[in-house]
């Protein structure tokens, strides 16, 4: 398995809240990274395609470096330093993987404390880097740049650009360029690399992040056990078996009356669009609790979204005096709750022990294939008359006699949609509906995908 195909790596850092994310965003051409004025909005790694003049490069946005507090001014909670740990580990990864670095300050701030800090450390790695002043939207700001405090960072003067509206950016992709002839490093030209797009979904620390690092095999997100540690979905790239695959793990999902004014919100928000992006959803539950009303409710979201869907039951390893009967009754208890996806396969995982997730690959495959499948119309026609024999049509509202059906057609794939055909005024019941829909799962599998059917009077 490899991951992110090897191209020319910029990564950009800096302490918090001077525009990592908008100039991170303005290079990628889309919203991958949330932007806030709320500190420590981006706490993972996120990675994106740039391409400059038809040549590709890739960029790293890294969450914000802070000053180290005192025990006295510090945080009393345990997670939070945790959590603090995790972005300078993440930041630290991004300078290794990096073959170059873009070093931000804010030219309206001037230097602070922690743009000196982060320099100091800076100073220390073997990297060119390019020293970047941002937030210079104005003449009289882009003038700060040929302040003298600059050269207190060790890096010149800066390049003032404006990441919000995207003055200078050009010419800092130049430099950057420039950089890379430096390095004999050679940015290959763009192409589409076709990918199925992979939802992760969940609640909170149902293992999301985990899985992705399990099925990456490198530590891609900052794992904790607090609530909301990944706040933005990330989207990785990998190959496997010859099959590239984007995965995106979303924010973890909380029920609506406890989301709360900002980042938790956006979150919430990215990833019900993510959804209507993806191919395939992967609803992760944490099989070492009961399941509840906000696990129906996710699942229910990926119902709605019509895409493919995947149930993988995590912790798996937490489950304790297995017995070989024990995958089946876990799988009644998940159909009990989550009975409206009854034809979503199931998959018991440790993402955290590596167990069973290679075998994830497989049923996304299996799955998309489901998605595309067509049915013949011979087949189709074999299919309903035998299904009408099993049990005749019911009349909906207002109908006193069976209806009569014309015919049945397939109409759509991705997902697989039906249409059957009523004589005029003639209206089927919902139930007879799922009726069908259930005859063509076990006539023709549609395993992991949601099946449409519709019904029309004939004109």
């Amino acid at each position: 398995m490899t991951t992110n195909t090897k191209k020319p790596l910029i990564a950009i850092v800096g302490r918090t809240n001077v525009g990592k994310s908008t100039l991170f965003n303005t290079l990628a051409e889309e919203n991958k990274a949330m932007v806030s004025a709320i500190p420590g909005t981006t706490r993972d790694r996120a990675f994106a395609d740039c391409v400059w003049r038809g040549k590709l490069i890739q960029v790293i946005d890294t969450g914000g470096f802070e000053r180290k507090k005192s025990a006295k001014g510090g945080s009393a909670s345990g997670g939070i330093t945790a959590i603090e740990k995790g972005i300078k580990e993440q930041i630290q990864i991004a300078l290794d993987e990096a073959d170059l670095v873009f070093f931000l300050v804010n030219i309206r701030d001037g230097v602070l404390a922690e743009d000196l800090d982060f320099a100091r450390e800076l100073r220390k790695i073997k990297k060119p880097i390019i020293f970047i002043a941002n937030k210079a939207d104005k003449k009289d700001l882009m003038l700060r740049a040929k302040d003298p405090e600059w050269k207190k960072l060790g890096f010149g003067e800066p390049v003032p650009i404006s990441a919000t509206t995207g003055i200078g950016v050009g010419d800092l992709l130049e430099d950057a360029y420039a950089e890379f002839k430096k390095l004999k490093l050679e940015p290959q030209p763009a192409e589409k690399i076709d990918a199925l797009k992979v939802a992760i979904i969940g609640k909170p620390n149902a293992g999301k992040s985990s899985l992705v690092n399990a099925l990456c095999d490198e530590p891609r997100m900052i794992v904790s056990d607090i609530a909301f540690t990944t706040r933005e979905p990330q989207d990785t790239f990998i190959s496997y078996k010859d099959k590239n695959y984007l995965l995106i793990d979303t924010a973890g999902l909380r029920k609506r009356a406890k989301i709360k004014k900002g980042l938790e919100k956006i979150g919430t928000e990215r990833t019900r669009e993510i959804l209507e992006d993806a191919d395939i959803i992967l609803l992760v539950l944490d099989i070492s609790e009961s399941l509840g009303t906000q696990d129906k409710n996710l699942a229910d979201l990926a119902v709605k979204s019509e895409k493919g869907l995947i149930i993988i039951a995590n912790k798996w390893d937490l489950i304790k005096n297995k017995t070989p009967k024990s995958p089946k009754e876990f799988t009644n208890y998940i159909l009990s709750r989550l009975n409206f996806i009854f034809w979503a396969p199931i998959l018991f995982i440790s993402a955290k022990d590596k167990k069973n997730t290679p075998k994830i690959f497989g049923l996304i495959e299996d799955v998309q294939k489901e998605r595309k499948r067509e049915i013949t119309h011979n087949a189709l026609d074999k299919f309903l008359k035998s299904a009408i024999k099993r049990a005749k049509p019911i009349g909906g509202t207002g109908m006193t006699t069976a209806p009569y059906i014309h015919t049945m057609k397939q109409t759509g794939t991705k997902p697989p949609s039906f249409e059957v055909v009523v004589k005029t005024k003639h209206v089927l019941h919902g139930n007879y509906l799922k009726y069908l829909e259930k005859q063509l799962r076990e006539k023709f599998g549609f395993a992991g995908t949601p099946v449409i059917i519709k019904s029309r009077s004939r004109k």
